[in-house]
Parts: structure tokens; C-alpha cells; sequence
């Protein structure tokens, strides 16, 4: 049995409502059809995982699925969708009442939600009655304030699934996507990366490091990825590490790795990128079986990176 429907399997079984796969591999949406499985074909291309979620709702649509969508967004993204509902992030009660009001018992997140300036929300009253306690969490770090909200709404009843609930396929797989492999010496840094996470608890914004042999070169701030590599020197032959802290709440934070980060690591000498299985988000390559790392101006004789997904376990 593939993974996918392994996990749809699961979901079923939880009896947490009508279960969908949203997938723009069509390999995947047969496989899931033989087994009987419920599953939505998308477009193969998307800028992101939020974009083929909206077109996996405008088909679940025509088939009659329930939903409304309330969006945060600065562009107003969903605003031709006559079930979406734009709110101010503050007001709490007009959202949690909202969710009441349609009977809806479980939401997910979808796509990147920036930290807003607290200062300027125009708060209801549960607003300010909730708003406090995230203030405090956002004194920790982004982690702590998904938890707070998600607890917010366990409070009220309301149950929040993982953000790649619809299309799993997002969730990459155990293996090497390139020709090159990682050699002795990788793996030594690898083994570095994982135990420099292991013996983190209190650093939340990290969650990517930059590492050579028993040095770590750089570690991610608050500003992200993009903003790390730009620090290294040029042929910095290190590897870079993507993994989830150990108290992430995946449902609403997966780490996410795109063209753009491939892109940079080619810039700057990497030799690799490591990522944990099931914990990491592939946007843009996620079906493919081997990197087409052409896309990113390096020649298929010539691979000088390469991406590996391991699972924790069958390393170390």
C-alpha cells in the first residue's frame, strides 16, 4: 500500500468527516481511485500549497462538499468565492462564532500567516479577551503563538487538522532526489545538524542550520532561511538542514523548502540540502522522483547538490 493511501486509510478511520486527497499527479489520483479512496485532480503547477488547496475547493464545490473559507490574506485572495469571509485577525469572536454558525468542527490553516503588528488589530471582545495570552506567546516565538491560537480554539470546541490534510502529496518521501549522493564526510555533518537539534529547546526561530564537518556555519534567525545563506562566504561546501523543532506543532507549521531555497544553495556552494521525511513541505517538485535541478541553471552532468529525505530512524 503507497503512503497516501496508508494515511487516507488512517483519516478514514478517525471519522473526522469526509476524507479527500488534492493532487495534481495523476499517478496519485489513480492509485487512490483503484483503492477506492475519494480524490480531487488539480493542475500540476502552483505557486503554493494554498493555491491548489483553493482549487481543490472549487472542485470539492461542484461535488457538493461543505466549506467556507475565512481568509487573512493582504490580497484578498479568495474574494470571487462567495464562501469566503474576510476578517480582521483580531476579532476572535466574529471568527469562533462564524465557525459555530456553519456547525464546523475542524479548520486548517493554509499558506503562511505573518506575524501581524499588534498594536494596530481592532480587537472584538473576545479579541481582547484572548489577545493577551498570544502577546505572551509571541514574547517566545512564532511556535508559541500557533499554539496559543490553537488552543484558543480547542477551548471553543473547534478542532485544527494539518494544513496538508487535503493533499498529502506535499509531505515529501524518504530518499535521495539527485544523482549525487551524500558521502562520509555529509553524513558526519548530517549527525552534527540532528544532534545540535536535539539539544535545542529554547531557540524557536531555528529550525535550518548550515553545517561542515563538526562546525556549524550559520544557524537560521528570525528572519528565515533566505536571510541565513545570504551571511555565508561563497563555496561555503557546507549542507544545509531543515528540520522541525522538537515542540512544532506541524498541523499549522511544517518547514517548507522551495525552487527559490535550491537556488540560493546553488549561489552560495552548498553541497546539499537535508530535510526529515513526512515533516517537510516540497513545493513545486514534491511528486517528482528525481530533481530536475536544470530548473535551477545546473547541468544534469554536472550535479554538484544533493537533496536527500531520510527518516530519523534509519540514519542513526
Amino acid at each position: 500500500m503507497s503512503l497516501i493511501n496508508h494515511v487516507y486509510r488512517n483519516a478514514v478511520k478517525a471519522k473526522i468527516g469526509d476524507v479527500y486527497v488534492v493532487t495534481g499527479d495523476k499517478e496519485i489520483y489513480l492509485d487512490v481511485k483503484r483503492n477506492g479512496g475519494k480524490c480531487v485532480l488539480t493542475k500540476q503547477k502552483h505557486r503554493s500549497g494554498t493555491d491548489r488547496i483553493f482549487e481543490g475547493l472549487k472542485n470539492l464545490k461542484k461535488k457538493k462538499i461543505k466549506y467556507f473559507i475565512i481568509d487573512f490574506s493582504k490580497k484578498n485572495k479568495f474574494k470571487r468565492d462567495k464562501h469566503s469571509f474576510r476578517i480582521s485577525i483580531g476579532k476572535f469572536g466574529t471568527i469562533i462564532d462564524l465557525i459555530k454558525q456553519k456547525k464546523c468542527k475542524k479548520v486548517l490553516f493554509a499558506g503562511k500567516i505573518a506575524k501581524p503588528n499588534f498594536s494596530s488589530l481592532r480587537l472584538d471582545f473576545k479579541g481582547i479577551y484572548y489577545m493577551p495570552s498570544v502577546i505572551r506567546a509571541a514574547k517566545i516565538g512564532d511556535a508559541a503563538i500557533i499554539k496559543s491560537i490553537i488552543k484558543i480554539l480547542n477551548n471553543e470546541g473547534i478542532n485544527v487538522i494539518s494544513s496538508i490534510f487535503f493533499n498529502p502529496e506535499l509531505s515529501l518521501k524518504k530518499g535521495c532526489y539527485t544523482q549525487l549522493k551524500p558521502n562520509k564526510q555529509d553524513l558526519i555533518s548530517i549527525k552534527k545538524g540532528k544532534l545540535f537539534f536535539n539539544k535545542t529547546k529554547s531557540l524557536d526561530h531555528i529550525q535550518a542550520l548550515v553545517v561542515k564537518g563538526d562546525k556549524i556555519l550559520a544557524k537560521e534567525g528570525k528572519e528565515g532561511t533566505k536571510k541565513m545563506l545570504s551571511t555565508l562566504k561563497r563555496k561555503s561546501d557546507g549542507i544545509l538542514i531543515k528540520l522541525p523543532k522538537k515542540k512544532q506543532d506541524l498541523r499549522m507549521d511544517l518547514p517548507t523548502i522551495g525552487l527559490q531555497t535550491l537556488k540560493d544553495i546553488k549561489k552560495y556552494g552548498l553541497r546539499g540540502v537535508v530535510l526529515q521525511s513526512k515533516k517537510n513541505i516540497g513545493r513545486n517538485f514534491q511528486a517528482e522522483k528525481t530533481l530536475n535541478l536544470s530548473k535551477i541553471g545546473i547541468s544534469s552532468s554536472k550535479w554538484v547538490i544533493f537533496f536527500l529525505v531520510f527518516d530519523l530512524a534509519s540514519i542513526f
